[in-house]
């Protein structure tokens, strides 16, 4: 693949993801297993966008079969995207992308620095 070539945005994919596909297509280069873990990730965020597009329809809350109040049924997968994103992300060790208001930590760096630590613990107490 050849670094100077754009790569080409997955069929499919809406606005939210194809955004995230070219932001982070040209400012990496990307073995094919990478862009197939980052295709999952444009397409959750497309999902996620879709699913706060209904909640912001219908309200955080709704009318359960009983006629009960209770939280929307989307929520769950809402957080679920989420913490899928997050997950997807850390494999391809490429930081959470920001938040409008506040930079995201660096995630990659952080795990890296866990795994050394959690090494010299297993030296120096003599756990394998």
């Amino acid at each position: 693949m050849d670094p100077s070539q754009p790569v080409a945005i997955p069929v499919g994919l809406g606005t939210r993801g194809a955004r995230m596909w070219k932001a982070i297509t040209d400012e990496h280069t990307l073995r094919p297993d990478e862009l197939a873990v980052l295709e999952e990730v444009c397409f959750a965020l497309d999902e996620l966008a879709a699913m706060r597009a209904q909640v912001i329809s219908d309200g955080p809350v709704v009318k359960g079969s009983r006629g009960q109040v209770r939280e929307h049924p989307l929520a769950a997968g809402i957080r679920a995207h989420r913490a899928l994103v997050g997950r997807l992300f850390r494999q391809l060790g490429i930081p959470d992308p920001p938040d409008e208001q506040a930079p995201a930590p660096p995630v990659a760096m952080s795990a890296r620095k866990r795994r050394a630590a959690e090494s010299r613990w297993r030296r120096e107490h003599g756990a394998s």
